[in-house]
This record gives structure tokens, sequence and C-alpha cells, in this order.
């Protein structure tokens, strides 16, 4: 038998702050992934909950920095919508008003729809170059569900089809 559980950090506290502090230095961080690494880093709940204190008394650790530098990062990079981007933020551990805060704003930039008319209109010439030719209507439903694989709402698809057409 043994009790609880044994923790015998891998590194002293103090390496491992410096690390902790490299490793949010690097790249925006979620308290998500902090704690998972301090954690595989074997140190127990307490000890990993005073260095997360400590790194966001610090700066090294901001949900607002991380939310807006991921949600924009791979909207920008990837296309993204406000659907996936929502569930991958969550996954990330961040709060829901957080979420609300950021995605709320992206989709209210100019720039949202016109990323997804882009997306359509990409994926478009790649179905046009197709070798096996397929009818109208399944072009649209396959561009739909390209759109839909982003996360992107029906309506936004619907709206930015309204704009092609026009």
């Amino acid at each position: 038998m043994h009790s609880d559980y044994e923790y015998e950090p891998k590194y002293s506290d103090r390496k491992a702050l410096m690390l902790i502090r490299k490793y949010c230095a690097y790249q925006e961080r979620s308290h998500v992934e902090v704690r998972r690494k301090l954690l595989n880093w074997r140190f127990n709940p307490e000890e990993t909950e005073l260095i997360i204190a400590q790194i966001i008394t610090e700066g090294f650790l901001n949900e607002e920095r991380f939310t807006e530098a991921f949600a924009g990062g791979k909207f920008r990079t990837k296309g993204w919508g406000v659907i996936k981007l929502k569930a991958e933020l969550r996954q990330k551990g961040v709060t829901e008003k957080m979420i609300g805060l950021e995605l709320a704003k992206l989709k209210a930039s100019e720039d949202y729809l016109v990323k997804l008319k882009s997306i359509i209109e990409k994926y478009k010439e790649r179905l046009d170059r197709s070798i096996k030719p397929i009818s109208d209507a399944e072009v649209k439903n396959k561009l739909i569900k390209h759109a839909l694989s982003k996360g992107y709402s029906y309506e936004d698809v619907q709206s930015v089809f309204k704009s092609l057409e026009e």
C-alpha cells in the first residue's frame, strides 16, 4: 500500500519557476497548459497553484492575452470560425466570459465574413479544377459543408452566398 500519491518534483521550486516563466514567455499559454506542465513535473496541486499565482502576478500568464492570441492566430492562419474557436478555447480551459468577449469582438470585425468569403472562393476554385464534373447543387453543398467544418455558422455561410450572388 502507498499513501495518496508520492510527489517528488522533477525540479526544485526555483528551477521550475524559471522554466515555467520561459515556457510562458515563448508563447501565450492557458492556465490549463501551465497546470498540466507543472503536474507532469510532479508538483503537488498546492505547489502548482502557488506557482501559477506567482506567474500571474508577474504577468507571465494572462487569460485575456492567451484568448486573444489563440483565437486571432487560428482565425488568421487556419480560417477557423467562432464555433470551432469556442470549442477549442473551452478545451484549453478558458472561461465562458472570456470566450464570449473575444469571439464577439472577432465576429464583429469586418474581417470575419471577408475571411469566410475567401475560404469559400478558394475551395470553389479547387472544386472547379476537379477532374470529376459535379453539379452546381453538389458544389454548393460541398462549399457549405467545408465552411461549416471550419466553424462558421450556417447563417454566416448563407450571408456570404447571398453576397456572392449579387
